[in-house]
């Protein structure tokens, strides 16, 4: 069954837990899409706006917009080692946690980021973290502006460790090159096991 979330204004929200996410994707085949989401300030703990949960396949977050008036906290958007054949496309993030979009790659899993805007980061605009040795991240037309407000963000964009491919490409030494030719609106690349 296909299972479609579209299409909601939602102001001023909580969640009971930091990191807690506003929308929770525990199932295959669930689309989260055309969603417009603002908080100005945190009342006690920090959300995570949706969450694609381990095991999920076949999940997708789309077209989405999330703006915070506050920088800090949980990222925006999580993917959790061990989802399958998700798909991040057309989302625009300000204000953002740690990380506007943080995936988990799972082993022989597939994370594909594509054409998302990122504004005012905490950290890195995208994170991958953490990624098994044989995952599959494909990320192409990505723009991250004005991310490290936190001052702590090696790069627009970072890896933790080694995938078994970005972008269709093997060679450890080539991958940067592969992420930054696909994605001309991030400036610089953090292969953090190099």
């Amino acid at each position: 069954m296909v299972s479609t979330v579209d299409g909601f204004k939602m102001r001023e929200y909580a969640v009971e837990t930091g990191g807690d996410p506003v929308i929770d994707i525990d199932a295959e085949d669930v689309t989260v899409q055309n969603m417009d989401l603002y908080l100005e300030a945190f009342v006690g703990n920090e959300p995570s706006e949706v969450r694609v949960q381990e095991g999920s396949h076949g999940a997708k977050v789309l077209q989405n917009v999330i703006d915070r008036g506050f920088e800090g906290g949980h990222p925006a958007i999580v993917v959790t080692q061990g989802a399958d054949d998700v798909l991040i496309e057309g989302n625009e993030v300000a204000e953002n946690g740690s990380s506007a979009i943080a995936a988990g790659v799972g082993d022989g899993c597939t994370i594909t980021v594509l054409n998302n805007v990122v504004h005012n980061g905490y950290d890195e605009g995208i994170w991958f973290w953490p990624v098994h040795e044989n995952g599959i991240i494909v990320i192409e037309g990505n723009v991250v502006h004005d991310y490290e407000v936190g001052g702590t963000a090696e790069a627009p964009l970072k890896i933790v460790s080694k995938p078994g491919s970005v972008n269709g490409v093997a060679d450890e030494n080539q991958m940067e090159a592969a992420i930054l030719d696909a994605n001309p609106g991030i400036e610089s690349v953090y292969l953090q096991w190099l």
